[in-house]
């Protein structure tokens, strides 16, 4: 097993090679997030839609005046839980 120091040390060498990054470097790293966006939220909306159809003969939910269907609410739970997961 590594020390610390050893650790320490490899890490400092790994973050010096990529601290003079590039515009490449950049849009790349915007891309990965776009796209992790987007497919974050394809994937939810075909989630929600399959559920959707599966659960509109349940009884809504109302609260407060908005009328929710259960699998919707945990819908609604999982994708706050990713967002907090994520740091947004």
């Amino acid at each position: 097993m590594r020390t610390g120091r050893a650790v320490r040390r490899w890490t400092r060498r790994r973050a010096g090679g990529r601290a003079a990054g590039s515009v490449t470097d950049l849009l790349v790293d915007v891309y990965t997030a776009a796209f992790a966006v987007v497919m974050t939220v394809a994937i939810a909306l075909t989630a929600a839609t399959h559920l959707g159809a599966e659960l509109a003969a349940a009884p809504p939910t109302v609260s407060a005046g908005v009328a929710l269907a259960p699998g919707w609410l945990a819908v609604l739970a999982a994708l706050a839980a990713l967002a907090g997961l994520a740091g947004l």
